[in-house]
Order: structure tokens, then sequence, then C-alpha cells
């Protein structure tokens, strides 16, 4: 398992955007006809604060979002060789900056 923050997946997703931009943007109306898109993040919210059972219920549909975010790209073959994604991806102890 690798572990990642949530500002590692907001990294990725500035990455991706930036080099896929234009591709997503044409996926996005496709997507329209096809019900299959690249999955917006979900919100960060405040961690600190979450104590409630409502707020651990909002944690766990932020940490299936993001679940579903990485999936979408990891089988999608447009991603699959993205260098982004692979170092995403990489144990933390050989990962590049």
């Amino acid at each position: 398992i690798v572990k990642r923050r949530y500002k590692d997946f907001q990294d990725l997703h500035t990455k991706v955007i930036s080099v896929y931009g234009f591709l997503i943007s044409k996926l996005k109306e496709y997507a329209k006809k096809v019900s299959a898109n690249l999955p917006d993040l979900p919100n960060k919210g405040n961690l600190s604060m979450m104590t409630s059972k409502a707020d651990q219920k909002l944690l766990e549909f932020r940490k299936f979002a993001l679940k579903n975010y990485l999936q979408y790209l990891l089988f999608d073959k447009k991603f699959q060789e993205c260098r982004y994604l692979k170092d995403f991806l990489e144990l933390s102890e050989n990962r590049t900056a």
C-alpha cells in the first residue's frame, strides 16, 4: 500500500490537467453523452474538526472518492503512461520531486 496525503492528490490532479487539459475538456464533452468522465477531487474539509459520526462518514466518502479518482486514471489507457501518475504510485523513498 502506498499512502498519500490529500495534497498529493491535488498535485497529481494539477499535473494531469496541465498535460491532458485539452483531452480532459474533450472527454467531459463526450462524457455528458456516455456518463464517464474524470472525477473531480472531493473537497478537503478540515480533518482536525471532524469528530462526529457524520464527519467520519464524510471522511469515508472522501476516501472512496479519491480511490475512485485514482482508479479512473489507472484504468483509462490515455493516462496509464503518464509519468506523473507513475511517480504518484512510487513508494516514497523512490519518488522524485
